[in-house]
């Protein structure tokens, strides 16, 4: 018996590769992303890298407190969790950084010296 023609399935090798590419690249952006906060001499700027920074003027920051424990549920990045308030996570612990208009729900690895710092910025020290 002699083979007189076959057929591979066409057009399927190329996007399927470029599936698995993407699939790898967004794994390894999640994997990668943290949440910072910073001060600079008249902002806290909180990044949610690699994907935005927020920056927030000392003189619009009312107020910091505990946040809620976050995970699947909230999401993971930069996030819209309605009522005004806005997130930037990575799951677990958080804080509340209360600004004159939302609220901005942010992971932290140890809230209580994060509340302890941004509330040192809000006094001016």
């Amino acid at each position: 018996m002699t083979v007189i023609a076959s057929s591979v399935p066409a057009g399927v090798l190329i996007p399927g590769l470029a599936i698995c590419g993407a699939i790898v690249l967004l794994t390894g952006l999640f994997l990668s992303m943290h949440v910072t906060v910073e001060e600079t001499p008249n902002e806290l700027v909180i990044r949610c890298r690699p994907f935005r920074a927020v920056r927030i003027p000392r003189s619009e920051l009312i107020s910091v407190g505990q946040g809620p424990e976050t995970g699947l549920t909230e999401g993971y990045g930069v996030r819209w969790l309605g009522q005004g308030r806005n997130g930037l996570l990575t799951g677990g612990p958080t804080v509340c950084i209360e600004t004159a208009g939302r609220k901005w729900i942010v992971s932290v690895e140890n809230p209580s010296f994060a509340i302890r710092k941004i509330n040192e910025f809000i006094q001016g020290g």
